[in-house]
């Protein structure tokens, strides 16, 4: 049904100086594709040429119209307002890392734009900022930190920095006792993870090629490992391991090192880019630094891509103790199990001693303290910790302080005891605790003030929808207590359903406002993620991936007849690969949802090998170079089957321009495919951040981003306050 409110507030934008039309749809230079005898037409391929002056153009009065019409909705100041009051009261803290007598982790701290490095000690208690980015980067206010290693005295941490949204990182180390930078500075670092030696003189780390002015779609292939000693120059950093040093190598691997200060060896672990399994490869660290690169094959694991990105490496879940290499290895029924191997021997990852068995309960993560390996399992997205010492072997779980999520980073020292470990919930702030095996306690780590926000109005639901095929779909609720379930309350259904990526249990404050309006935050597990582990993953990929948009259908239609919201108040919401699931769903039913928010999405699949990153990403998408990989891909793409004359929702796809993950022209090319195909009078709005990319925002362009969002799907649903 056309909505009239919407018609009427488009021509009262007129008299607010927004202008009473949208702005003028993008010109049409049709092209049509043969793929297998299958005719493809796309009438928006042009603005994949982001240098077109045209496409620019384009883009930029897309962009303005958007910003117009959104802050034009009368309730948006005030919400933005109330965002910010809300979002700066908590302090948030995130990977944590242990070394020396210091905790090194990640702060946001009321008033900070960006994430800064801060050191605790726990002695004393007290902390200090270490690094903070945009000091660094001078007038850059847009400058952010990707990862960071301090090395095993946390003495020194070697940490990569981006900016604008762009993620292409420099590496530099700082002294932590001083806080001043050292002049080692190492660039097209994006993928790098510093692994320090033993000896805390150098650390490998991964770089990218130089590539010549304008390459794009090579932007992210052939990365290599090499050597940098502290001190020394980047042209005399000792090339180890690579496409052409590294037999069987290819442009789409990356290659990623890490150490122990325990061990003699280092192990490069080679992804073929967004792939779920990786080769290990071990040498000698005294061969590697004399040039002997011999590395020895021990054959393929699991390892945790975290959100589909090579670039954030620091989740692998594999870890050495002194010359023993533990790491995750599939079952027959893809199922995680925990095995060892001695580096020193001539076994093979295939040949592994199997430690924990598989079992329903995925393992997902495993770190390494001086007493135990430290192994944390999760099932729905509820998790739990297992201590494995290294002398029996026997596993214990560690009664946890709350039932939540473990972040995943688990924090330990080689050289000490115990682990650090944080957990949070839908309704809970993250906390840290530190867990002593001596005395098998657990104790507040004191990383950050104690919450300050009262949740208790808040609470949280674990349901179960069922699918089109009879699976039972895991369907997360929060909501006030004590609502009334008659269909009226604004509800944002978020799903990813990619990569094998598990969507846990998070306290995000600057959701308040939503909730506190009545309003439902609804997470669909569909197939495709990891909550389930591997298993769950492959049901929905590839030929399956109608299975996960299956999915995420039937959480909308529980939604809806248990009374949480109706169609009318119903919004998809979609992040990166999420875009495609949420594509998907409203191309296909229009009428369940009243608005949506498509933001970075990936939408042409079939175009997915076209982008600076596309080609890493063929391991979850696939490739149209064969009939059954074009039929799949064509199958999955949501921008290839929308329909001419179709009465689509109210969508908001947002992207920013240095986006080198989801190429902006994927995003504009589906905002201008829905204008021109929509029969109904919603709008169909791109909004273009040009100082950001696919994450890594400023607190105040996140802020702003989430108004604008919350406000448009609050006007779509009809409350009074954003009514033109």
């Amino acid at each position: 049904m056309r909505d009239t409110r919407l018609l009427i507030g488009l021509l009262a934008f007129g008299l607010l100086g927004v202008g009473s039309t949208p702005p003028p749809a993008a010109p049409v230079r049709t092209v049509i594709d043969m793929y297998f005898g299958t005719a493809v037409r796309d009438p928006y391929r042009w603005m994949e040429n982001l240098g077109d002056p045209a496409t620019q153009a384009w883009m930029k009065t897309q962009n303005q119209y958007a910003r117009a019409v959104l802050a034009s909705l009368p309730g948006r100041a005030a919400y933005l307002k109330e965002i910010i009051a809300t979002g700066a009261v908590p302090t948030r803290v995130g990977t944590v890392q242990v070394a020396g007598s210091r905790v090194f982790f990640r702060r946001l701290a009321p008033g900070d734009e960006t994430i800064k490095l801060v050191i605790y000690d726990p002695r004393t208690r007290a902390s200090r900022v270490i690094f903070d980015p945009n000091e660094t980067n001078g007038a850059n206010v847009n400058a952010n930190l990707n990862m960071y290693t301090p090395d095993s005295r946390g003495a020194r941490v070697a940490l990569s920095v981006a900016s604008g949204g762009s993620e292409d990182a420099t590496v530099r180390v700082v002294d932590v006792a001083t806080g001043h930078a050292l002049p080692d500075q190492l660039d097209r670092a994006r993928f790098a993870i510093p692994a320090w030696l033993p000896d805390n003189s150098g650390f490998f780390y991964t770089r990218l090629p130089k590539l010549a002015t304008g390459t794009l779609t090579a932007r992210d292939e052939n990365a290599k490992t090499f050597l940098h000693i502290l001190g020394t120059g980047q042209k005399t950093d000792k090339l180890l391991f690579g496409r052409g040093v590294t037999p069987g190598v290819i442009p789409e691997d990356i290659p990623v090192t890490f150490t122990s200060p325990t061990s003699h060896y280092a192990i490069t672990l080679n992804v073929n880019g967004t792939a779920n399994f990786g080769e290990f490869y071990a040498e000698r660290i005294s061969d590697l630094r004399a040039g002997h690169l011999r590395w020895r094959l021990l054959g393929d694991a699991v390892i945790d891509t975290t959100m589909g990105d090579p670039g954030t490496f620091g989740f692998i879940t594999t870890t050495l103790h002194a010359d023993d290499l533990y790491a995750l290895r599939l079952d027959a029924q893809q199922r995680t199990e925990l095995v060892r191997i001695s580096l020193a021997g001539t076994r093979t990852l295939h040949q592994a001693q199997v430690l924990i068995p598989a079992s329903t309960a995925v393992i997902d993560n495993i770190a390494a303290a001086s007493d135990a390996l430290y192994v944390r399992t999760s099932s729905a997205g509820v998790s739990r910790i297992i201590r494995l010492p290294y002398t029996d072997l026997r596993p214990k779980a560690i009664a946890l302080p709350v039932d939540g999520s473990v972040d995943t980073f688990l924090s330990t020292d080689p050289l000490k005891p115990g682990v650090l470990f944080g957990i949070d919930s839908w309704t809970r702030e993250r906390a840290y605790y530190f867990y002593d095996p001596a005395s098998n306690t657990i104790t507040a780590a004191n990383l950050k003030p104690k919450p300050t926000i009262d949740t208790s109005e808040f609470t949280s639901e674990e349901s179960v929808a069922i699918s089109a095929d009879g699976t039972r779909v895991p369907l997360s609720i929060v909501h006030m207590r004590g609502i009334a379930l008659d269909g009226s309350h604004p509800t944002q259904l978020y799903g990813y359903g990619a990569y094998g990526v598990s969507v846990t249990p998070t306290f995000d404050p600057t959701e308040l406002p939503w909730l506190r309006r009545g309003g439902i935050l609804a997470t669909a597990h569909v197939r495709g993620g990891g909550e389930f582990g591997e298993p769950w993953h492959l049901a929905g990929k590839g030929a399956n991936r109608q299975r996960s948009v299956d999915d995420f259908i039937a959480c909308a239609h529980y939604l809806i007849a248990k009374g949480y919201t109706s169609a009318t108040k119903l919004g998809a919401v979609g992040v990166s690969a999420g875009g495609t699931l949420i594509g998907n769903a409203f191309v296909q039913h229009p009428e369940l949802f009243a608005a949506v928010l498509d933001e970075v999405g990936v939408s042409d699949l079939l175009r997915s090998e076209q982008g600076p990153s596309d080609p890493l990403q063929l391991p979850e998408i696939g490739s149209v170079d064969t009939p059954d990989g074009f039929k799949n891909v064509f199958a999955g793409s949501p921008y290839e089957h929308v329909a001419d004359g179709t009465p689509y929702p109210a969508v908001l796809l947002t992207t920013g321009i240095n986006d080198p993950r989801v190429p902006p022209w994927m995003v504009a090319k589906m905002a201008a495919r829905l204008q021109a195909a929509t029969s109904s009078t919603r709008p169909i709005l791109l909004r273009v951040d040009y100082n950001g990319g696919h994450m890594g925002e400023t607190i105040s362009q996140f802020d702003e981003e989430t108004a604008d969002e919350e406000s448009f799907l609050l006007w779509q649903f009809g409350d009074p306050a954003f009514q033109p």
